[in-house]
């Protein structure tokens, strides 16, 4: 897994703590996804999982046609709406 990935997923990772700090989602729904860096990626939150749970290694990682590239979970039902707004 590349350095860039890697930040990637424990940003992801840390601003969905924030959005359960801030009482901005409840159960799983709601995520935040960001655009690796020079590569055609997205890495975003998956699905069903509990927010309580997430991990940067829990993160998946999605090329932006929405095929699983890195992670063991399905990807958010959100997956498509957001690689759609990074493209």
């Amino acid at each position: 897994m590349s350095d860039e990935v890697e930040a990637v997923r424990h940003r992801v990772a840390e601003l969905h703590a924030e959005l359960t700090r801030n009482g901005l989602v409840s159960w799983t729904m709601g995520n935040i996804s960001e655009r690796v860096p020079g590569a055609d990626l997205l890495v975003i939150k998956p699905s069903g999982v509990s927010y309580e749970d997430l991990t940067p290694e829990a993160m998946v990682v999605v090329d932006l046609e929405g095929n699983v590239v890195e992670g063991e979970l399905s990807p958010s039902s959100d997956t498509d709406t957001d690689r759609k707004s990074v493209v």
